[in-house]
This record gives structure tokens, C-alpha cells and sequence, in this order.
């Protein structure tokens, strides 16, 4: 006979969940005002009764305040995971969702990516779209599942067509990459503009750069630097970098070397690469600051490290010539024959240019 438990409300529940970064299947957007914050610090101790007895919303609800160490709560993985799985094997969707994240990030368990997979499947099954949007990053990487990309867009396009902004982000950037779908510009504009209508942030970068080049929408570069600048307000680090690059070339704006800096630091100094890259070459210059030889090396090298092989190219240019550094060809070249591998254009030219050197060096001998 089936357990007859004391309802937790549909907006209690929500709020906790809110609170916890939970994904709650409802239409209404919660917010978490001190009274209802007040609220659910009085009905703590009834949520626990209830996850005593079994109530799997309850149980939901405590798995999170351990987790997450909240309202006066000692964290305590192995009691939230206790809870969760209390939950989830009576099919609760969040804590199903909340137990393969757990075991996706080895959390509290063994890392143990094909467990996720499965809970997340589970939760999916049920139309939470986050676990929707879990189980489809795992197909796109093969995370726990053979790699199948098509399954991705599947799973992504499920959570979207419910709503969900992240879901719709990812559409876009599917459609935009040709990522499990033939490449689509309309598409992944269509895509990111849901994604923008439902709130997402994360789609500014997407939809500045397609409003740029006229990708699936007719060319608007004002309109791309507006989006640009609506995602870097909200420490989007690329569009720091790509409303930089609008104001050096006076793309969409004003021609504004000041603006420009300031938005290559901010976006280099929140670690990205190619905002490390641009203050760098303005730094050489002296283009916006003052000329900084020592400073204009310390970004190259921090965005050679991270990938971005124009820095790297430069880099490599440096040694070389021993402008900044000590000069070092053997490593001059290793840097560009290793981006010219990579795709680098530019570094493409230079070993082309060395071979060439090299190759007349021999002749004359």
C-alpha cells in the first residue's frame, strides 16, 4: 500500500530548491524574498520529520542543506548523498539529478561516469530539463556513453522546446558549430534569441558575432556591439574582448584606443586568453597605455599557456629575434613550427620563411 506523506507545496519546495541551485519542473519563476527565506527556516524540522518518514520531496529538500551547508547546516556530503538516494529510488527527478551530478564530479562517491549517465536518464525520462541537458553533454562527450552527437541535439532540443534557456544556448551554438546538425546560421540565431528571450546571458557573444558578419541575420554591427557590450556588463570575458576589438577598429562605435584597453584588462583579468592577447599587442604598441615591453611578454606567455596561438606566435617571434626576452631561436621555432601545426596563419608565414632562409643558407655554402 502506498505511503500517504504530508505534502510539501509546490512553492515551498521550489523556493528550497531555488535556494540550493536545485532545477525545478514548474512555470513559475521563484524568487527567494527573507520571508519566504524566514519560512523555510521555520519548516526545517517538519521537512526533516517528513524525510524521516519517507517523503521523497522532503528527503530532496535535506540532501541539499547538507550538501550545500545552508541555513545553519554543517555540510556533510555523506548525509546528503544518503538523502538523494533515498529519493531518487522513489523517483524523485531532482534527486536523481543531484545524485549523477555527485557521481559525475565524484562527489561524495566514486567518480563513476556511467552511474550519472544512468541517473541522469532516469531524471530525463521524467522531462527535468536539466537532467536533459546533462545527459545530453555526456552523449556530445562521450562522457559514460558512446559519443553521439546526434543523441545530443536530441536531448538539448527536449529541454528547449520546454523553455529551458541553457538548452536553447546550446541549440544555438549546435546549429552554429554544425555540432550533431548540419550547420544552420538561421537556426542557431532563432536558437539564441529564445535563449535570450528566456533569459539566458551566455548567448550575447553568439548573437553579436553572427549581427557582425551577417550569419543567419542581415548585417547590423551596431546592433553586435550592443549585444557585445550586454554581455560584457555581465562578466562575459569574450565579449570583453570582442567589444575591445569594436572600439581599436571602430567596428559599430567610435574609434576609442581608451575603451579598447579597458576592456582587453577587464577581460584579461579574468583569465581569457585572447583578452591577455589583445592587451598584449597594445602594450607592445603602446597603442591605448604606455609601451610596456616586460608587461606585454607576461600576457603573451600566460595566453600562450593557454592555448591561444597567436600569442603564441608572437611569442615564438620574440625569441627569435630576442625582442623582450633572451633571445633563443631554438625555441623561437619550436613555438612557431608547433602553431603553424596547430593552424596559425601567421605562424604558417614565418616558418615558410625559415624554411626558406635555411633552405638559400644551404645554396650559398
Amino acid at each position: 500500500m502506498r505511503k500517504k506523506y504530508r505534502a510539501i507545496r509546490t512553492g515551498e519546495f521550489a523556493v528550497i530548491c531555488v535556494a540550493l541551485g536545485f532545477a525545478v519542473m514548474s512555470p513559475i519563476a521563484f524568487s527567494l524574498s527573507e520571508q519566504e527565506a524566514q519560512k523555510i527556516q521555520e519548516n526545517i524540522s517538519k521537512w526533516r520529520a517528513e524525510a524521516e518518514r519517507g517523503n521523497p520531496g522532503a528527503q530532496t529538500a535535506i540532501g541539499g542543506l547538507y550538501e550545500e551547508g545552508i541555513y545553519g547546516w554543517k555540510k556533510n556530503i555523506d548525509e546528503a548523498i544518503k538523502w538523494y538516494r533515498a529519493a531518487a529510488d522513489q523517483g524523485e527527478t531532482t534527486a536523481q539529478l543531484r545524485l549523477g551530478l555527485c557521481y559525475e564530479l565524484g562527489k561524495g562517491v566514486p567518480q563513476d561516469y556511467a552511474e550519472a549517465v544512468r541517473l541522469y536518464r532516469l531524471s530525463a525520462e521524467q522531462g527535468n530539463t536539466t537532467a536533459q541537458i546533462r545527459l545530453g553533454q555526456s552523449y556530445e562527450l562521450g562522457q559514460g556513453v558512446p559519443q553521439d552527437c546526434v543523441e545530443a541535439v536530441r536531448l538539448y532540443r527536449l529541454s528547449a522546446e520546454q523553455g529551458d534557456g541553457a538548452a536553447q544556448a546550446l541549440m544555438g551554438r549546435c546549429y552554429s558549430e554544425g555540432v550533431g546538425v548540419e550547420r544552420d546560421f538561421k537556426e542557431a540565431y532563432k536558437w539564441c534569441r529564445k535563449a535570450e528571450e528566456s533569459g539566458n546571458e551566455e548567448v550575447y557573444g553568439y548573437l553579436g558575432s553572427m549581427c557582425l558578419r551577417g550569419l543567419g541575420v542581415e548585417e547590423d554591427k551596431v546592433k553586435a556591439v550592443e549585444y557585445y557590450r550586454k554581455g560584457a556588463e555581465k562578466n562575459d570575458a569574450d565579449c570583453m574582448c570582442f567589444l575591445g576589438e569594436c572600439y581599436e577598429q571602430g567596428v559599430g562605435t567610435e574609434k576609442d584606443m581608451t575603451e579598447a584597453v579597458k576592456w582587453y584588462r577587464n577581460s584579461a583579468e579574468r583569465g581569457n586568453m585572447f583578452g591577455e592577447y589583445r592587451l598584449a599587442l597594445c602594450y607592445f604598441a603602446g597603442k591605448g597605455v604606455e609601451q610596456d615591453i616586460p608587461e606585454a611578454i607576461k600576457l603573451i606567455q600566460s595566453a600562450s599557456q593557454k592555448g591561444c596561438l597567436s600569442a603564441q606566435t608572437v611569442l615564438g617571434s620574440s625569441y627569435l629575434t630576442g625582442y623582450g626576452v633572451e633571445k633563443d631561436e631554438e625555441l623561437g621555432r619550436k613555438l612557431i613550427r608547433d602553431a603553424a601545426q596547430k593552424g596559425d596563419p601567421t605562424a604558417v608565414k614565418i616558418l615558410v620563411g625559415i624554411i626558406r632562409g635555411q633552405t638559400k643558407k644551404e645554396g650559398d655554402n
